[in-house]
């Protein structure tokens, strides 16, 4: 069923081609893991991959050619019903909510075991708030957009960023809840005399739908469950059921 929302143009594009919604994924999937690497190399927690700021680095790259495949194939699509301008700010917006998805989540679950004290914990609400902050900036610019791009075509963009987010930053925060036990272990071992029950936390936060507001889009808690959303999401962006032949392509990809 086609959506029509209230201020919707009949014009205003319902789905994206393959190509572009191939480079959103690879976007939001690069912004992410490369925000998640950079944050834990940074606050110094007890996990560290061995070439942990090469792989931001390595991620980083990817997100740029990314963007600019994104960008690129903005004319196919987001410029058809009102021109360039308004097709560049649809382009626009999109690309700051998988950066601003990628810190979000980020600063919400990875590296919280190396922020010391109130002032780390402080620093770190703050980066999230902040790129919280640009993520909804963007779904606002999205809604104002509705001439060009229709809600459930906004929505999925937004959810392929989102949900790749948080399968980066709950994969490394498991990683570092798992080398912060095996570190505890060794510790214990080598002093008998050090606290057995001394536990760190992963910067678990299960109050952020109320700190962040009743719009705040949430998250399942489970890296495997945002991976699936995020294909979910994903195949959404083009998928037409009256062409079925179109997940073979999919599968081939």
């Amino acid at each position: 069923m086609v959506y029509h929302g209230e201020g919707e143009d009949e014009n205003s594009v319902e789905r994206m081609p393959y190509a572009a919604a191939a480079a959103l994924v690879r976007l939001g999937w690069h912004e992410a893991w490369a925000a998640t690497l950079a944050r834990a190399e940074q606050a110094g927690g007890p996990w560290r991959a061995a070439d942990s700021s090469k792989g931001a680095e390595w991620h980083r790259k990817r997100a740029a050619k990314a963007a600019e495949a994104w960008t690129g194939l903005l004319p196919q699509w987001a410029e058809k019903p009102r021109g360039k301008r308004d097709g560049a700010e649809v382009g626009k917006a999109i690309l700051d909510a998988a950066r601003g998805a990628a810190e979000h989540a980020a600063a919400m679950r990875v590296g919280l075991m190396g922020q010391q004290g109130k002032g780390g914990a402080k620093r770190t609400e703050e980066a999230a708030t902040q790129a919280l902050d640009k993520f909804s900036a963007a779904s606002a610019s999205l809604k104002d957009l509705r001439l060009v791009i229709r809600r459930d075509l906004a929505q999925n963009a937004l959810g392929v960023c989102w949900h790749c987010a948080w399968h980066a930053a709950l994969t490394l925060e498991a990683a570092e809840e798992a080398a912060a036990e095996a570190q505890e272990d060794e510790e214990e071992e080598e002093d008998e005399e050090d606290d057995e029950g001394e536990e760190q936390e992963g910067g678990e936060d299960e109050d952020a739908d109320d700190k962040f507001g009743d719009d705040y889009p949430g998250y399942s808690d489970d890296p495997v469950q945002e991976h699936l959303d995020a294909v979910a999401r994903a195949r959404a962006l083009f998928w037409d059921d009256e062409f079925a032949w179109q997940g073979a392509r999919l599968l081939l990809a």
